[in-house]
């Protein structure tokens, strides 16, 4: 095998060209373990006392659950589109917001290739409010329960925004991040989701 270009190995021999991510051969489930496997705050997270590994399709996978909770299930289409709005992340790395800026372009061609990806398995569009408040919500309470810190929100300038506040129940990560990428892949069929192609 021979990687040229915006190419990259993917599973079971494959190539995946990078500005070609929507007609790749990525399944659902590569994009599920894909984001198990990949650990959110650099791995840097505990719970009760000892190092945990908690990845992003946790992350997803409990903030979509928290939707589905807040609204009766009723917001099926928020909570699909939550489970799948870090699409980029199934390709690139988990890279800490404030160091995004350092590298010019990283964050807009990284979220227009996940959206490729994500257009791939047609996740609903959702109101961006509605999904950065919990995706706030999420990283509060994960500094909280996750990185020991103060469950507050700072915006990029350093003030306080203290009108999004913690999920009540308290983080307690997987075991394996298979189980985060089942649980993902349970709730995604469960709203409606499907994989390429059926």
């Amino acid at each position: 095998m021979e990687i040229r270009g915006a190419n990259i190995a993917w599973g079971d021999g494959q190539v995946l060209d990078l500005l070609d991510a929507a007609n790749g051969p990525i399944s659902i489930e590569d994009y599920a373990y894909a984001l198990a496997y990949t650990c959110r705050w650099r791995g840097q997270t505990r719970s009760a006392g000892m190092r945990v590994f908690y990845g992003v399709a946790e992350h997803c996978w409990r903030g979509a659950c928290a939707i589905m909770d807040a609204s009766d299930g009723e917001a099926v289409d928020l909570a699909l589109a939550f489970l799948g709005h870090e699409g980029d992340e199934v390709l690139f790395p988990d890279m800490a917001g404030p160091a995004k800026s350092l590298f010019p372009n990283f964050r807009e061609t990284t979220k227009r290739i996940g959206q490729a990806v994500n257009s791939r398995f047609n996740f609903p569009d959702a109101d961006p409010a509605a999904l950065k408040m919990w995706d706030d919500r999420l990283l509060v309470t994960e500094k909280r329960d996750l990185m020991g810190h103060e469950a507050s929100y700072l915006s990029a300038d350093g003030s306080r925004m203290v009108d999004i506040g913690p999920l009540a129940d308290i983080i307690q990560p997987f075991d394996h991040p298979d189980h985060a990428a089942i649980s993902w892949l349970n709730l995604y069929y469960a709203l409606g989701g499907r994989d390429h192609g059926e």
